[in-house]
């Protein structure tokens, strides 16, 4: 049976999943857009650091323990952690870096909904979601970033 406490977590789990595909969104339009690298960059050090670190850790401090370490979609959620930890700390190819994240992202954020939380559900029991969710970053989504370069069109003087 699922509880409301259950269902909190699984809500704001699934209201992340939103800003996630957002982040991306904005990734691939700064790109498409010719914004320069560096201050996409910036960008998602600040999403990296203020946003997803929260997340990994939760899930693998709250939620992965919880789970059979060699199960498959175990590994492959610290699969991805580890290559997305590796894709935001590269500073030498950076723009191949951001395609990357876009992409890998965006896997993963189905891989959860599709694999992940099923599992979750289904491994951990009332007790354990309760105390995961008593454990959840309450500010764990930060969208407070001041330079919108996805929302702007460049000024052409003719």
């Amino acid at each position: 049976m699922e509880t409301n406490n259950n269902k909190e977590l699984f809500l704001t789990l699934y209201k992340e999943f939103s800003v996630v595909l957002l982040f991306c969104w904005h990734i691939r339009s700064g790109l498409n857009k010719n914004i320069t690298i560096e201050r996409i960059k910036k960008y998602t050090n600040w999403f990296y650091k203020c946003n997803l670190i929260n997340h990994f850790n939760f899930e693998e401090e709250q939620m992965l323990p919880n789970i059979d370490s060699k199960n498959a979609i175990t590994v492959k959620a610290k699969h991805f952690h580890k290559k997305l930890s590796k894709l935001f700390s590269d500073d030498k190819n950076i723009e191949k870096s951001l395609s990357s994240i876009e992409d890998l992202l965006e896997a993963y954020v189905r891989f959860e909904k599709q694999k992940f939380l099923p599992l979750i559900q289904k491994s951990m029991n009332e007790t354990q979601l309760n105390l995961a969710l008593t454990k959840y970053p309450k500010n764990i989504l930060n969208e407070n970033w001041n330079d919108s370069f996805w929302a702007k069109t460049e000024n052409l003087s003719i």
